[in-house]
C-alpha cells in the first residue's frame, strides 16, 4: 500500500479507483484528451492527472462533479449504516491498530457505522456512552 493511501478507509480508495476508471474510460470514448479537459475545467493537466491517478484520494467532491459534468456523467453519493459484518472487521483492525491516531480513527467510523451519525460533540474520546 502506499503511503498516501494509508489511514484512507478501504471503501474511500475503491471508490476513488472506481471513478478514476470510469472518467478514463468516458474521456477515451469521446477522445478527450488531459489537456482537453483541462482547458474545459479551466485548470492545469496536473490536477487532471490527479483526478484519473487511482491512488490519490485527495481530490474534492467539486472538482469530481466538474469533471464529471464535462464528460456528460453525474455524481451521486449514496450513504449507509455499516453491517454487522464491516463494524466487526473496523473492530478487528481498530484492535491492531499501530497507532493511537489510527485506533481512534477506526474508532469514530465503528461509532458512525452503529449509530449512524458520529460521536456526539461533547462526546471526550477518553469516555464511553
Amino acid at each position: 500500500m502506499t503511503a498516501l493511501l494509508e489511514g484512507i478507509p478501504t471503501t474511500a480508495r475503491r471508490t476513488k479507483q472506481q471513478l478514476a476508471v470510469t472518467l478514463k474510460k468516458q474521456m477515451d470514448e469521446r477522445n478527450v484528451t488531459i489537456s482537453d479537459l483541462a482547458r474545459q475545467l479551466d485548470t492545469g493537466r496536473t490536477s487532471i492527472r490527479r483526478l484519473l491517478d487511482p491512488e490519490n484520494t485527495s481530490i474534492t467532491l467539486q472538482t469530481i462533479a466538474k469533471a464529471a459534468g464535462a464528460l456528460g456523467l453525474e455524481i451521486t453519493l449514496h450513504a449507509r449504516q455499516l453491517t454487522g459484518r464491516e463494524l466487526t472487521t473496523l473492530a478487528r483492525r481498530m484492535v491492531n491498530a499501530p497507532t493511537k491516531e489510527e485506533a481512534d480513527m477506526l474508532e469514530d467510523q465503528i461509532v458512525a457505522g452503529f449509530y449512524g451519525k458520529p460521536i456526539n460533540a461533547t462526546h471526550s474520546k477518553n469516555q464511553h456512552p
